[in-house]
């Protein structure tokens, strides 16, 4: 079954660029072959940890490397809060009240990669010191891994402790630190995806979630905006 959804999230990504191609925006798609279980080993061995299940699986099944990035080409969409989650818990979320949607995926880093996995363990490891802040009442530095950089100071990562396999974005800036994403790494893409994986900021995320929820939900409100707005539905 999720074979044949990985299948979709091809389909999907080819499908965004093609209707940005009119408009000359800079784009790119890079979707290398799936990681074999000896590669899968190896980086276990080096990190000290197990990849979790559903990680695992999309690099052995689907991928071991997805590159992918857009801009749009002297237009913005603008994005407002629409009934999204309210979680008290962030002490410093950042202007959350209008974003604009300019670009998606990530231009710097892959979405994912096994042979970067090593690197941003190093990263966490640097930036685990920022735990001790007072102000954060979980450690998520320490208890996760890291799949991909933003290049901002931002990261995205797997929770290894708290909601196990949860999706977070960490950050050193504080904005949104910590913010829940996706209920696993599956569910997350399989989101973020449908909407062309558009944002860059943890306030981006947070906007395309609902009411009763954190996570990125390409059916919430703001969502259906998007990808009528863009043309994908």
């Amino acid at each position: 079954m999720l074979t044949r959804a990985y299948k979709v999230w091809k389909a999907d990504l080819e499908n965004f660029l093609l209707r940005l191609t009119g408009g000359q925006h800079q784009n790119s798609l890079e979707i290398a072959h799936p990681a074999t279980e000896d590669e899968i080993k190896t980086i276990e061995q080096q990190l000290g940890k197990l990849i979790p299940l559903d990680f695992r699986h999309v690099l052995l099944h689907f991928s071991k490397h997805l590159h992918f990035y857009w801009f749009l080409n002297n237009i913005t969409y603008p994005i407002t809060q629409q009934s999204n989650y309210i979680d008290k818990t962030f002490f410093n979320m950042g202007n959350v009240d209008q974003r604009i949607i300019d670009c998606g995926g990530i231009f710097d880093s892959p979405l994912w990669s096994i042979q970067n996995l090593l690197s941003y363990e190093n990263d966490r490891e640097t930036y685990e010191f920022l735990d001790d802040d007072d102000a954060f009442e979980k450690k998520y530095w320490e208890n996760c891994l890291l799949f991909t950089s933003f290049g901002n100071g931002s990261y995205l990562g797997i929770d290894l402790k708290y909601n196990v396999g949860e999706i977070i974005y960490l950050t050193t800036s504080y904005h949104m630190h910590g913010l829940r994403l996706g209920g696993n790494f599956y569910k997350f893409f399989n989101n973020w995806i449908k909407l062309g994986c558009a944002g860059h900021w943890g306030e981006d995320f947070y906007l395309f979630s609902t009411k009763d929820k954190p996570y990125v939900n390409e059916q919430s409100v703001n969502a259906t905006g998007w990808k009528k707005w863009i043309g994908i539905i």
